[in-house]
């Protein structure tokens, strides 16, 4: 990771910029403008005239820092301070050289007196961060960061470097907040709007989502994602599961990163889980047929393999299918809404039916449930993941502003029990990690029994 000191700060480049003296504001144009040597030679001439300029010496050891000369640039800038000695602007550009020129420890004391002489001085305070997080103090980075972040809490640099800082010290859902927090501070780009709308909800700002995903349904009436997430933001006008437009359009627009997203950043757990009920279940090899429902790009379908003498694999998003099929564990795979999909499938046609993340796109279950209790056979099972909602929950199911529904348990078993599938077990897990902290989930494994 790369730490994000400040550049030279604002302060003193608006003094020489404002000074009443034409020659200082020349010598300051010419730094500005990158004309080095000719900035160089004009703050010399206005330090020969008048030598106690601590402006024009602080500049000059600029000026020369950057035509690399650096012993040279640090001595004009210490003797600036020493006509200057409360100026914390100055103690900030000496720790940014000191840094620069491998001298850390007198960098800080630099970036310390700094913030000495004006606690408010945010820049200083990032640059100090920054230094004690390159040096492994993670403790007194972030509290110099964090004081960087409560001055300007719109400084983006203090925050991403707050960000990492707390990755180092293991706080990944603090981490996430710092990096959300920045994320939503760019410049706008329509290109990032699902990012920013799912940032500002990570935040828990979930009306500043909506109106992201407002302005870009005004952009392109109409769109699947952003009419799916603005009401999942809003909690209005929810619909009782997520449209085909809109998974086709997420899934195709993420099934080149989808894999690596959940097994890696997000700690994805189910497909791991899903392998050891199988072992548990005592299932000889090769004996099963097995329908994986909305299958995506077959993270599941590894799994389950070893068992399965025929396995299929439904799912909305050609793309995801399409990496699915290069995987070559799957027999037959079909684009197709899974719902009528398993209303359209042979009676008794499979073994075991497999639903792993894909409770989490509807609200209600009844249809989804009753379908693969018609395709399965008798004494087959039935193993779904679900995102669990408290128990407390007045509704049986909710849209999250993530745009995932979760249910309650008793919800689910309920529906199951309705459809003559017997629950033989419930597993909880963490479906996957979000800013850090995990999802709180379960593994239902029911089944339809021999004799139904």
């Amino acid at each position: 990771m790369t730490q994000r000191p400040s550049k030279q700060d604002a302060a003193p480049q608006v003094q020489a910029a404002q000074s009443p003296s034409p020659g200082l504001h020349e010598a300051w144009d010419a730094l500005q403008s990158g004309r080095l040597a000719e900035a160089e030679s004009r703050f010399r001439h206005l330090l020969q005239q008048e030598p106690a300029q601590p402006i024009a010496a602080h500049f000059l050891g600029v000026v020369l820092h950057q035509l690399g000369r650096s012993d040279e640039g640090l001595a004009w800038v210490q003797s600036s301070l020493t006509e200057m000695p409360g100026w914390s602007e100055g103690y900030n550009t000496l720790g940014n050289l000191l840094a620069v020129m491998g001298r850390r420890e007198e960098a800080v004391a630099a970036f310390m007196e700094a913030v000495e002489i004006e606690p408010r001085y945010a820049v200083a305070w990032n640059n100090l961060g920054a230094l004690l997080l390159q040096e492994g103090n993670l403790e007194g980075a972030r509290m110099a960061l964090q004081n960087a972040v409560d001055i300007d809490p719109a400084f983006r640099d203090a925050l991403q470097n707050l960000g990492d800082t707390h990755t180092r010290a293991g706080d990944a859902h603090a981490a996430a907040l710092c990096y959300c927090a920045e994320y939503v501070l760019r410049p706008p780009d329509p290109a990032q709007r699902q990012v920013l709308g799912i940032a500002y909800s990570q935040l828990g700002r979930y009306e500043e989502a909506a109106q992201v995903y407002e302005a870009w349904l005004q952009d392109e009436p109409g769109h699947p994602i952003a009419t799916h997430l603005l009401a999942a933001s809003r909690g209005q006008g929810v619909v009782e599961r997520a449209s085909d437009a809109y998974l086709q359009a997420y899934f195709d627009g993420f099934a080149d990163t989808f894999e690596s997203k959940l097994l890696g950043s997000l700690g994805y757990q189910v497909p791991s889980a899903l392998g050891d009920v199988m072992r548990d279940l005592g299932v000889p090899l090769r004996s099963l047929r097995v329908l994986d429902v909305g299958c995506g790009t077959g993270l599941c379908g590894a799994e389950v393999r070893p068992f399965a003498r025929w396995l299929e694999g439904v799912d909305l998003s050609a793309k995801s299918l399409d990496k699915a099929r290069g995987k070559a564990v799957y027999d037959t795979l079909h684009q197709a809404e899974i719902v009528e999909h398993l209303a359209g499938a042979d009676a008794a046609a499979y073994d075991l039916v497999v639903a792993a993340d894909t409770l989490i796109y509807f609200g209600g279950i009844e249809r989804l449930v009753h379908g693969v209790r018609h395709v399965l056979a008798p004494g087959g099972w039935f193993i779904v993941s679900l995102e669990v909602l408290s128990a407390d929950s007045p509704s049986p199911h909710a849209i999250q502003p993530s745009g995932r529904y979760s249910h309650r348990q008793d919800y689910v078993q309920q529906v199951l029990a309705a459809a003559g599938l017997v629950v033989q077990k419930t597993i909880a897990l963490d479906l996957r990690h979000e800013l850090g902290r995990p999802v709180p989930g379960a593994l239902v494994v029911s089944r339809w029994p021999v004799d139904g």
